[in-house]
């Protein structure tokens, strides 16, 4: 055996070493210890679901899968929308989950990134019938580059614990068994998760279904991005118990916003629709396209009311204002579709350069599926509007969406195969705006401004 070849080895035994000394510690506390596995999730995945939940197109996710229960760990719930092959069969990405259990993830946290998160969901629900509806609705805010606890204070590539639980006695036991292995309080992370209003257990026509997603986006160096997700060095567990603890009191969400605005930046605004419009109508004809502001979509995606009226929020975040459109296309009633002599202006404020996030993009999607195919980020975005104004272009985008952006400067091409869409699918529209500078959070919806999209058919 080569040098070279020893050296993943003893990696793969340091690291399987680690995990059978953690299991050690956590029975020692008096836990039945399951061993999941994290896999990431990225555009090509969608291809194999009923629906993608309008994903980011710009970020890949991390799904931290489970087994059942430990007195039957093959009592998995349905997928509700297609397998994801990259998942281990005999685990879920979503589980039962009793209300004295924990979840714990530790490892090492993402390199450097523009974002990164983990989220804890609500993912289904029985609804009025027997129907599983999947509300996907986040339970608490988010763990992210800005308020997690690592060993050396460095958010990237640092050693973290995450412990997900309601119950007092398992979020206790969880923590002395990390201070036994070692973690401290500098980087163990509590995420305490909602006892009341939610369905614990482990009955498939009755309970509810849990989900951890982490999220990672514009990663400094992107070879260190692929390697981070094609070998996820983040461990997942989950702890059973006999014993119940008292409920753990709930942290109240984050107010959003630091009350400065982008009002002032309107004004511009309308200046470049006005350029933007004289310069499209001398090919053809233009056509507004309805996007919903932050402010009404928070009112569609408001995880406190999907949890209480069984809806669906795709997979909210705290950490981001979503701006969406058309709804009618959205809702799957509307028709919106891109031919191969049309495109789409898409423009509006550039919300980092603003300073009113840390990243922010667009995402375009398909009706059928709601699968984020293309995107494009803030950092795409810098000089796209100075050929439309004189004055603060820095602060503004302009792209067009064609099937060919041959010889088009910022210009994003939407292919007919996938990852793309057919001439004859509908598509939508995302906007993001994640983490307010200063903020732990979103700026507040009413703090930025809605972009704005026309489409252009020929004459």
């Amino acid at each position: 055996m080569h040098f070279f070849s020893v050296i993943p080895y003893l990696q793969i035994m340091s690291c399987q070493s680690k995990s059978d000394s953690l299991i050690s510690a956590f029975e020692a506390e008096g836990f039945e210890v399951q061993l999941g596995a994290a896999t990431d999730f990225q555009i090509e995945d969608c291809a194999h679901l009923d629906s993608c939940f309008g994903n980011n197109a710009s970020a890949p996710y991390i799904l931290f899968n489970l087994p059942g229960p430990a007195s039957s760990p093959d009592r998995l719930p349905e997928t509700l929308v297609g397998e994801i092959p990259k998942v281990p069969e005999n685990l879920r990405p979503h589980y039962y989950l009793n209300d004295n259990e924990a979840v714990v993830i530790v490892g090492t946290s993402p390199p450097q990134s523009k974002y990164f998160g983990l989220t804890p969901y609500l993912f289904s629900r029985i609804g009025d019938g027997t129907e599983r509806i999947p509300v996907f609705a986040s339970l608490t805010d988010s763990i992210n580059q800005v308020n997690v606890r690592t060993e050396d204070g460095n958010p990237y590539n640092s050693k973290m614990a995450v412990i997900y639980t309601s119950d007092s006695a398992s979020m206790a036991n969880a923590r002395n068994a990390l201070e036994n292995m070692g973690y401290s309080n500098s980087n163990i992370n509590e995420v305490i998760l909602p006892r009341s209003d939610v369905e614990y257990g482990t009955v498939p026509d009755k309970s509810d279904t849990f989900l951890i997603m982490g999220r990672l986006a514009l990663v400094e160096e992107e070879a260190a991005g692929q390697r981070y997700l094609q070998d996820i060095p983040l461990q997942v567990y989950r702890l059973s118990t006999e014993q119940t603890g008292a409920a753990l009191e709930v942290d109240e969400r984050t107010p959003r916003g630091d009350g400065q605005n982008e009002d002032h930046l309107e004004s511009g605004l309308d200046q470049l629709e006005d350029a933007i419009y004289a310069e499209a109508e001398q090919f053809g004809e233009v056509t507004d396209i309805a996007i919903a502001s932050s402010q009404i979509v928070s009112q569609i995606i408001d995880p406190e009311l999907c949890l209480a009226n069984t809806t669906e929020c795709k997979g909210d975040n705290s950490d981001t204002t979503y701006a969406a459109g058309p709804l009618s296309v959205i809702q799957s009633d509307g028709i919106n579709t891109l031919d191969e002599d049309e495109y789409f202006v898409v423009y509006g404020v550039n919300h980092t350069a603003a300073g009113k996030s840390t990243y922010s993009n667009f995402s375009v999607y398909t009706q059928t599926k709601k699968i984020g195919v293309v995107a494009v980020d803030n950092t795409a975005m810098v000089g796209s509007a100075s050929g439309y104004l004189s004055n603060n272009a820095d602060k503004y985008f302009v792209y067009e969406v064609r099937r060919d952006c041959t010889d088009k400067p910022y210009c994003l091409t939407l292919h007919t195969d996938f990852p793309g869409a057919p001439l004859d699918e509908s598509l939508f529209f995302i906007f993001r705006a994640y983490l307010n500078p200063g903020l732990t959070v979103s700026p507040n919806h009413d703090e930025i401004l809605t972009e704005r999209v026309v489409h252009v058919q020929p004459y």
